[in-house]
């Protein structure tokens, strides 16, 4: 649980991928509205408003003091609209970022009603809209990190040490032993023998479940994050594969071709299918503009110049998404798009 939580605080790769519940992101979407929409009063009101609306006390000061006030005014709004604009970056480009930016900001407005009014107190002629607002906001952001950290399955709880959690009969097809028997069965042959075969390995799986019921106390058992990197490695595989066997398509006649391909895609269907039990996805970026912020690798890079439009030409190895975010990084070459 509290790996879950840092890893979604504080993602190794930025990605558009919103960790958490959707309510959160849409929080984070009229937070970034009001923070914009508070930042323009200070930037372009006449007194900055310091005194119109923060009820300082501006004809009380020396014209000097009361410009120097109505200054810093300007300039904090200026910070917020800065603020604001990252948090609209991020609500459209840069999701994952988000649970990092919500501990900012509840941590800029516990400052703001604990610490400020405490040391820091500014004289003012009456209650000043921010004061008032400052525990709701920090109350706000905390909700919000809480919804986005929070474990949203039993996967993601905390295990007590020495118990081990119920086994469950449909647990045996999450072994890596069956899931490549699955593929490997499912793309060597027709979808008709593909169902017997499949027939056959159903219950060679329930004979090995129930010899696994039996051994239980002597036998290790397998952590989830293991079994994810074996899907995971599968899937790089299985689109490793896929290249080669288009590539070998292309020496068929045409009737052939379409006989391999139909099975080809069902085989491609299968591991699509495992891939969303394990909560992961394949995502395809090819043909996509090329961005540096993508989470992959391009091979090639240095036959190009900075000016350059790129896209992605091949993707060599995929990008593997979870409900964390980004599982792996992929592969790819680039080519220069030609104007």
């Amino acid at each position: 649980m509290i790996k879950t939580a840092l890893n979604r605080l504080f993602p190794r790769q930025i990605t558009n991928e919103f960790p958490g519940l959707k309510i959160a992101l849409w929080g984070f979407y009229l937070f970034t509205a009001f923070t914009l929409w508070r930042s323009q009063h200070h930037l372009f009101s006449s007194d900055g408003d310091a005194q119109s609306i923060a009820t300082i006390p501006l004809d009380a000061y020396p014209a000097s003091a009361a410009s120097t006030v109505i200054g810093i005014f300007v300039l904090w709004g200026l910070s917020q609209l800065i603020i604001g604009l990252v948090y609209l970056i991020a609500a459209i480009r840069y999701r994952s970022m988000v649970p990092l930016l919500y501990l900012l900001s509840l941590f800029e407005y516990l400052m703001r009603a604990t610490y400020i009014p405490a040391y820091k107190s500014i004289e003012t002629a009456g209650t000043a809209p921010g004061a008032i607002g400052n525990l709701p906001l920090a109350a706000f952001s905390l909700t919000m990190l809480v919804l986005i950290l929070w474990p949203r399955d039993k996967k993601e709880q905390l295990v007590i040490p020495g118990r081990q959690p119920t086994k469950r009969a449909p647990a045996v097809w999450d072994t890596p032993q069956f899931i490549s028997t699955f593929l490997t069965s499912g793309f060597s042959s027709t979808q008709t023998e593909s169902t017997r075969a499949h027939t056959q390995v159903k219950q060679t799986v329930e004979s090995q479940g129930r010899k696994e019921h039996m051994t239980d106390d002597k036998q290790p058992t397998a952590t989830p994050d293991s079994l994810t990197q074996t899907v995971v490695r599968m899937a790089v595989e299985s689109w490793r594969f896929g290249r080669v066997f288009d590539r070998l398509l292309l020496k068929l006649d045409a009737g052939e071709q379409n006989r391999y391909k139909s099975q080809f895609r069902w085989f491609i269907k299968q591991v699509e299918e495992a891939l969303e039990q394990a909560h992961l996805r394949i995502v395809n970026v090819e043909g996509h503009p090329f961005d540096p912020g993508m989470a992959a690798t391009p091979l090639n890079i240095e036959e190009f110049d900075a000016k350059d439009i790129l896209v992605v030409d091949q993707m060599l190895e995929p990008i593997i998404m979870g409900e964390e975010g980004l599982v792996k990084t992929g592969t790819v070459t680039l080519r220069k798009v030609e104007l």
